[in-house]
């Protein structure tokens, strides 16, 4: 018997509750970049590049961990419960940070990417690209808007 994921994701829901951390990331795993860093990186597609580039505060990053960590959880349980599979965690990710302007509005490009890729390899991950494609849930993109502090896009590395 299959059980829907509808019904998965509520039960890891109730039973995970006291598996979230109290923090959304361990520290020294997230990382401010140039936008080219990003340009060869396997974290998914970005909808655009951009129109320009900027350079993101240490100040943007603590709003940007929260919201990253809000959508990041639910996305991760949603896609174990759709193949069947035990979720990453978020902790599970290094991510890069990259200022960009689209359209006029200033957004911080993330990308998020297992640290597996990386440690196995023995690649600094602050600087290196992994050439990892249709990787899934092993890496994903988004975009933070840090003047409404919401994640206004997010795809993980699926290709197709």
């Amino acid at each position: 018997m299959r059980i829907p994921a509808a019904t998965l994701l509520t039960l890891a829901a109730i039973t995970c509750g006291a598996c979230v951390p109290d923090a959304p990331f361990p520290a020294n795993t997230g990382v401010i970049v140039s936008q080219d860093i990003l340009d060869g990186a396997s974290c998914g597609r970005f909808p655009t590049h951009g129109d320009g580039a900027w350079t993101p505060s240490g100040e943007d990053i603590g709003p940007l961990e929260a919201a990253l960590f809000e959508r990041l959880v639910p996305a991760l349980q949603e896609d174990a419960a759709l193949y069947e599979i035990e979720p990453l965690a978020p902790s599970d990710y290094y991510r890069r940070y990259a200022g960009v302007t689209v359209s006029g509005r200033r957004l911080i490009a993330i990308c998020g990417e297992s640290r597996s890729l990386y440690d196995e390899r023995g690649l600094d991950w602050r600087t290196g690209n992994i050439l990892y494609r249709d990787g899934g849930a092993m890496s994903f993109s988004a975009y933070y808007d840090p003047a409404t502090q919401v994640i206004t896009y997010f795809e993980f590395g699926y290709v197709g």
